[in-house]
């Protein structure tokens, strides 16, 4: 399923509209050194793939090493509503570089020290408000904000106050391009689109998640939008689109998932991407190069929203 075009001309004017204010995670006053995540996710954070390098707890666990702190995970594919419909969550993630934090055959999910949440919609749905129903089968008229409600609901029940952080993932590559790889024309579209009407999506979503569950202090990680800023200034904007995506979808090569991990990494630890990294050659040798410079940028960016 992909978001129709004339659908995301509407939501456009929607999102002016509404005019939410973004509601950025707040980046710690001192570096944290230690995370415990359970991720709610999909594959703009795990695409299955026969390497771990298309995963973002893989790159952050070995940024964490590299930066001299911890870092453990769990977590579980899934959309929304499968999320609210099936709690405690059924843990089927598992990486070679990843420490697990909770054994759910032998402790409650409470039990696991989870200091943080990571809660990662579908990016197929934004020509509608998350208030409203999901198209299709929806018998019982399930929204994207009630199913996210849920969840936190059953966090705060269940778990000792952690952070519950919304993951922007990057947009649906479909309503821009008919065939992969798609053009530049078309990729300028895009990403103009997961600044614009995309991002703000997310602004209304969390604001309005925010509101409805103050103590919950909902908040997000500007994965797609930060992407979308770095990827279309030199020297990354060099890199085809065929060499960042796998599709249409889009899923991501490495070289993406390790971007995205380097945004959610600064998010949760409140530091820079550490410099220094040793990168495999999987990943894109202007990227590689670019690294350091890339991570600077991210934290740059994340500290200016931030404020």
């Amino acid at each position: 399923m992909t978001c129709p075009p004339a659908r995301l001309v509407a939501a456009a004017a929607l999102w002016v509209a509404l005019g939410a204010a973004p509601v950025w995670a707040q980046i710690p006053d001192a570096p944290r050194d230690e995370a415990r995540i359970f991720f709610f996710g999909n594959s703009l954070v795990h695409h299955l793939t026969d390497s771990d390098e298309t995963t973002v707890p893989h790159w952050m666990a070995l940024m964490a090493r590299q930066d001299g702190r911890t870092f453990g995970a769990d977590g579980r594919w899934g959309f929304p509503r499968n999320f609210a419909e099936e709690l405690p969550p059924q843990v089927n993630w598992q990486f070679a570089e990843v420490e697990t934090v909770w054994n759910p055959y032998r402790q409650p999910f409470g039990a696991a020290g989870f200091d943080t949440i990571i809660f990662n919609p579908e990016n197929y749905i934004q020509y509608d408000r998350a208030d409203q129903p999901y198209n299709g089968d929806n018998p019982d008229r399930a929204t994207p904000l009630g199913a996210t409600m849920e969840v936190v609901d059953w966090v705060m029940e269940n778990a000792e106050a952690p952070q519950f952080l919304i993951y922007e993932g990057w947009a649906d590559l479909h309503p821009f391009a008919r065939e992969f790889p798609p053009t530049d024309r078309e990729m300028t579209q895009y990403y103009t689109h997961a600044q614009g009407t995309y991002a703000r999506w997310y602004d209304d979503y969390v604001a309005r998640l925010a509101a409805l569950r103050p103590e919950a202090g909902v908040r997000m990680i500007p994965v797609g939008r930060v992407m979308a800023e770095v990827l279309t200034e030199d020297p990354l904007s060099q890199i085809p689109a065929e060499v960042l995506y796998s599709d249409l979808s889009p899923h991501g090569t490495e070289t993406v998932y390790l971007l995205a991990a380097m945004i959610t990494y600064a998010e949760i630890y409140g530091a820079p991407p550490p410099s220094g990294m040793d990168l495999p050659d999987t990943i894109d040798a202007t990227f590689a190069a670019a690294y350091d410079q890339t991570a600077a940028r991210v934290w740059q960016i994340l500290q200016d929203g931030a404020r």
